[in-house]
């Protein structure tokens, strides 16, 4: 009984454990399955909560907007802060672009999140093209310094030097291989600066300011026929007036093709100096030599032997400024064809004259006049003259052609002018008011050479008229014609 008790025991515990073995499977089924749908209603409700939260963050994106101003003034309203900023970097890098400059800008700009009710966005194009003229673009630049005063301002040290150079390319371009040394005169220097974009200047223009000191045309070249300085002037909104002074060898008729018109005052910052070599063929004068003729009648001459120039080559060291010649040194010369000499013969033969209109006497009158004391001996004592009565002022001429060996007071002469006309023959004229020549100045026959006075010791006023050969006076009407 116990055993077969036992044995069923058994029997259904074996029944039993297989009974729950199935039950445990169910159960695992079960339980997958609600997991499943707890997943699924998990999933189901974050994407309901994305869809509503998102939706919310969109909607409330959609809600602001921003207004992009300069100064205080509004230039647009854009979707996001960023496309704001990039309009703003558009619009630099635009202009750094063009210009190959670093850029920034020293104005109020903000950006401001406001409300999107309402409102039309702009597009981040037109929000830069908005800015344009609208911010004050700084340059990182450099400031150009001549002999340590600023000038302008340029993009870059290498511009500032291209610019120098091709300022001592224009004025050395003929030089060829001829040319010795080239120098700018000043000390040029630069130093960083950051400026105004409108302060820097471009290429051309930096050019322009080194060789003018001002920017556009120098020149103004007339192509047109009919043209006048007033056509200019107007064509270049010039003064008339001005314009006439910066040409004064031009009048207003009508100006040739090809003339050049000065437009503005040149006044170069830089000074360039460009030192060559100048090859060229000069004339080599000939020398006059004259000999005296005896037999041959004063104021007579006759040409012996013609002078003829010669030619040289000659080398020269030429420094010019600016393109205008400052000096030359002559290096070295090779003669090409000797000069002939001229050979002269003067008369010096002495021909006495009474007084009269025939013409044959070698001196003519000094004043037109009564002879009021004449040559030889007298009351007062010997007069080495003649005197010619006149009043003062009247104009005295020379008897001959001469040099002007004195012209001075000289004691009782008073102020007197000697001449010599060579051969040993000097005229003298004293007692004069006024002095028409100089020491060293060349007279010829009937040139005004000074005024009738009454300086030195005279009673009145007249001329006193001397001839003199070897400083031996003698009587003056035996030369006068």
């Amino acid at each position: 009984m116990v055993a077969s008790q036992k044995k069923n025991v058994l029997k259904d515990a074996k029944y039993i454990k297989s009974i729950d073995n199935n039950s445990l499977n169910k159960g695992r089924i079960s339980h997958t399955k609600k997991v499943q749908r707890i997943v699924s209603t998990a999933v189901v409700l974050l994407c309901v909560a994305f869809l509503i939260f998102g939706g919310f963050n969109l909607v409330s994106a959609n809600n602001y907007a921003y207004k992009l101003t300069v100064n205080g003034d509004e230039l647009a309203i854009l979707a996001s802060e960023s496309e704001a900023q990039s309009a703003i970097d558009n619009y630099l890098n635009q202009i750094s672009d063009q210009t190959g400059m670093k850029l920034s800008y020293d104005d109020d700009v903000q950006i401001e999140k406001v409300s999107a009710d309402g409102v039309v966005f702009a597009s981040t194009s037109d929000a830069t093209s908005a800015l344009d003229g609208k911010l004050n673009i700084m340059a990182d630049a450099v400031g150009v310094y001549i002999d340590g005063n600023l000038s302008m301002y340029v993009a870059d040290e290498k511009t500032a030097r291209t610019a120098v150079d091709k300022v001592k390319e224009y004025y050395s371009a003929d030089a060829g291989d001829s040319l010795i040394s080239i120098d700018v005169l000043e000390e040029v220097a630069v130093s960083p600066a950051q400026v105004e974009l409108e302060k820097v200047l471009d290429a051309d223009s930096v050019v322009n300011m080194l060789m003018f000191g001002h920017i556009g045309n120098h020149y103004y070249y007339i192509a047109d026929s009919g043209c006048t300085l007033a056509d200019v002037a107007a064509a270049n909104n010039i003064d008339a007036a001005q314009l006439s002074k910066l040409n004064p060898t031009l009048n207003n008729s009508e100006l040739p093709l090809g003339t050049e018109v000065v437009l503005a005052q040149s006044e170069p910052l830089i000074d360039v100096q460009v030192a060559k070599k100048v090859v060229g063929i000069q004339e080599l004068a000939y020398k006059t030599e004259t000999i005296d003729n005896t037999s041959l009648a004063r104021g007579n001459e006759n040409v012996i032997t013609k002078g003829e120039n010669g030619q040289e080559e000659v080398t020269s060291k030429v420094v010019e400024t600016n393109g205008v010649v400052v000096s030359s040194q002559r290096l070295s010369a090779v003669t090409l064809e000797e000069p002939v000499d001229q050979v002269i013969e003067r008369g010096v033969k002495i021909v006495v004259a009474s007084r009269s209109n025939s013409g044959s006497g070698i001196l003519g009158w000094p004043l037109a006049g009564n002879i009021t004391s004449r040559f030889g001996s007298r009351s007062l004592g010997y007069h080495t003259g003649i005197d010619i009565d006149g009043s003062v002022g009247d104009t005295v001429f020379a008897a001959e052609s001469g040099t002007v060996v004195f012209a001075a007071y000289s004691g009782n002469y008073g102020n007197i002018i000697k001449i010599d006309h060579g051969g040993g023959l000097e005229t003298w004229y004293a007692h004069l008011s006024e002095f028409y020549v100089n020491s060293g100045d060349e007279v010829s026959r009937g040139d005004s050479i000074g005024a009738v006075g009454v300086t030195g010791r005279t009673t009145g006023s007249h001329l006193h008229f001397e001839v003199r050969i070897n400083d031996v006076a003698y009587n003056p009407l035996n030369y006068l014609d």
